[in-house]
């Protein structure tokens, strides 16, 4: 009975069938089923992100800028000038919120993932923000810092402290934000094995 021959051309592999030969016909009709697989992008960071990336980092810099009094306003003050390394973490706190945000509400990551995959992180972020929020105001104008420690303690013990905080907020929303962007990329790629398998989306590991 003639038999099928495979070949290597430029890297590829083909199947030269003499004859009716199941093998070859399942092994062609697999690779063309798998080139027909649309799948997502590494990241999928669309247009839709990136409008809730900005939507996000505005808020944040607004929300953070006006009570601390980083944003000049009628309505807040503080007593200690601003710091250089203050603004810096204002500035880089409020887009990493706004990125971090933008893996929860584009369709992406809520409307496909959410069920299948769940939202994580928002315990990081939060803890995240609050120390940011922590870090750049004012040390004397906190009123749990002064009734815990005094004027004296929030300038001498908390205002050090303060760049610290900052370097830690930074530290723990950007792993965040790595985190998220993997859980989110790895995610788009189970669910759409899933989606070309015929199976239902599920978390990975499980």
């Amino acid at each position: 009975m003639p038999r099928c021959s495979t070949s290597e051309q430029s890297g590829r592999h083909t199947s030269r069938c003499s004859c009716f030969c199941p093998d070859g016909i399942l092994w062609r009709a697999s690779r063309r089923a798998q080139s027909n697989v649309d799948y997502p992008s590494p990241v999928q960071l669309d247009r839709s992100y990136f409008a809730w990336f900005a939507i996000a980092t505005a808020a944040t810099l607004l929300l953070m800028g006006i009570p601390t009094a980083i944003i000049p306003n009628p309505v807040f003050g503080r007593s200690v000038p601003v710091e250089p390394w203050a603004v810096a973490t204002w500035a880089v706190t409020s887009v990493l919120v706004g990125l971090i945000a933008g893996t929860y509400l584009s369709p992406a990551a809520s409307a496909r993932h959410a069920r299948p995959h769940g939202e994580p992180g928002g315990a990081r972020v939060s803890a995240g923000a609050a120390l940011a929020y922590f870090a750049v105001a004012c040390p004397v104008c906190n009123k749990i810092v002064v009734a815990a420690l005094g004027v004296s303690g929030a300038l001498n013990v908390f205002a050090p402290l303060q760049p610290i905080m900052a370097v830690a907020s930074v530290a723990l929303l950007g792993v965040t934000l790595a985190w998220r962007l993997r859980m989110r990329a790895r995610g788009c790629t189970v669910c759409a094995g899933a989606a070309a398998g015929g199976g239902e989306p599920r978390p990975l590991g499980s």
